[in-house]
């Protein structure tokens, strides 16, 4: 049974130089698998700052205003500096309190209160001898020296009668005893504890 056929081409496979195996698979690869498209270089160039040509650095970063902590610095020695200057004043007041304890003034006070305790010791024991006269003179207001018979003349008799008559009688003498004990005390040679001895001194007085 005669069939008609077609002559096959033996030159498609005899040709080597036509086939490339290599160009089919790729091609056949990205048919299939969609490759994601890359960046452009110069977008990713343009997203990237330029350094800054003095510190070498982004120029968003070398443009960017620097922190400026001189405020809080400044505040830490304002305070640093007021609590030293405060700490001095109070130890220089520290020191002349010291020194004034230390002095001969102090002392010297001492001894003006002692005297002064003594000399009212006198004049208040002798008004009690010499009343009669004292009394009338310092009512009377008297200029004459002559009419103090006195101790202390007019003044003791001024100041005794103050004491004892007008103000506290007997207990003027526990008055006259504080005087002379602080000032022992400020010349160092009695030491008593001063609020025991005031209050002692105060009850006293207000009893006699």
């Amino acid at each position: 049974m005669p069939t008609s056929y077609s002559p096959i081409d033996e030159s498609s496979y005899s040709d080597s130089g036509s086939f490339d195996p290599e160009e089919m698979l790729n091609a056949h690869v990205s048919g299939d698998v969609n490759v994601a498209p890359q960046q452009p270089v110069a977008s990713v160039a343009q997203e990237q700052p330029s350094p800054s040509p003095n510190t070498g650095q982004p120029a968003s970063a070398a443009s960017a205003a620097p922190i400026d902590n001189s405020a809080g610095v400044g505040d830490g020695r304002s305070a640093h500096v007021s609590a030293m200057n405060h700490v001095a004043s109070s130890s220089s007041f520290m020191a002349i309190l010291d020194k004034i304890h230390s002095l001969r003034l102090f002392k010297f006070l001492g001894i003006i209160l002692f005297f002064f305790a003594a000399y009212a010791f006198v004049v208040s024991c002798s008004y009690f001898f010499t009343i009669g006269s004292d009394q009338s003179a310092v009512l009377n207001g008297e200029a004459a020296l002559e009419m103090y018979e006195n101790a202390g003349r007019k003044f003791g008799a001024t100041l005794a009668h103050t004491l004892v008559y007008e103000w506290l009688g007997i207990g003027a003498f526990i008055l006259i005893f504080y005087i002379g004990a602080c000032g022992l005390s400020m010349i160092g040679i009695y030491r008593p504890g001063f609020w025991g001895m005031t209050m002692r001194c105060l009850l006293f007085t207000v009893a006699l």
